[in-house]
């Protein structure tokens, strides 16, 4: 009888052993999530950096050099902000590597605010055009009524 209740306390001890070991897991996996969504982040702020730095200042000839991008996802859908920026101040591989920077930017703030649940104003931003103005292209100044 006293082997049937040793080895009945062993399974029970066990088993509260191995609910402490899932517990400790759960908050480890819990911490792990929140130092990975602090890396995103972290990563979200280094890539716009970096796409505003590819930037430069926007010099151009003619108007047509001047171009405007989304940049950024609001969490209610469309671009948290425009960027503007020339193409004569970047070669035709430099644009290219730039656009996909963009692209990588605006794809990592859109599924960064999705996970983290984040909210906005959900305010409509209206594209900006661009003007040249001095040699630089400039944002046109809106009409409002």
């Amino acid at each position: 009888m006293t082997v049937v209740r040793f080895g009945l306390f062993l399974i029970a001890a066990s088993l509260l052993v191995g609910c402490g070991q899932k517990e400790s897991t759960t908050a480890e996996r819990q911490q792990k999530q929140a130092v990975t969504e602090l890396t995103k982040a972290s990563d979200l702020k280094e890539l716009e950096l970096e796409v505003r730095r590819m930037v430069k200042t926007p010099a151009a000839d003619n108007p047509e050099q001047c171009k405007i991008v989304e940049m950024g996802h609001k969490p209610c859908g469309g671009p948290e902000r425009y960027l503007l920026y020339s193409e004569k101040t970047m070669s035709v591989d430099e644009r290219e590597v730039f656009l996909e920077k963009l692209k990588q930017y605006n794809e990592l703030s859109r599924r960064f605010s999705e996970k983290s649940e984040m909210v906005s104003d959900c305010k409509v931003l209206p594209k900006p055009t661009a003007v040249l103005q001095k040699g630089f292209c400039i944002p046109a100044e809106q009409n409002t009524m």
